[in-house]
């Protein structure tokens, strides 16, 4: 069994995931070749998703206008997986990141490490 750090999707059926009690997840695949491959389209699909969002978001402000609301608060959490995964991020969605990491409601989640991203990932091959 390989740990690992990562983003899992399922793409047409070549991984399993399930979670882990305690935080993280377990990805099942047939080959050490699928799960790159599955890896690296979920990196691609994340940064087409990251793109759109990036280009109807404001210059400053937050997401809907000049006021923090619900949209942002999805938006974290999303743009705070991308950052732990090194994903890049466009210019406007790497703003309202950073206005958000600013904001003191979110200073004791990111004290305590941000929803237990450091738990590792565990990969195993189907035999």
């Amino acid at each position: 069994m390989v740990t690992t750090e990562g983003l899992f999707i399922d793409w047409h059926g070549n991984a399993r995931n399930t979670s882990v009690p305690g935080g993280g997840y377990t990805c099942e695949v047939d080959s050490v070749a699928k799960y790159v491959a599955v890896m690296a389209r979920g990196r691609e699909l994340v940064q087409q998703g990251l793109a759109l969002i990036g280009a109807g978001l404001p210059e400053d402000g937050w997401a809907t206008g000049p006021y923090f609301g619900m949209a942002d608060a999805a938006l974290f959490y999303n743009l705070f997986r991308a950052d732990k995964a090194a994903l890049p991020m466009p210019a406007r969605c790497a703003a309202l990141y950073q206005r958000m990491r600013a904001r003191p409601v979110v200073q004791p989640v990111l004290a305590e490490g941000g929803y237990r991203w450091g738990r590792a990932c565990r990969l195993s091959l189907r035999r």
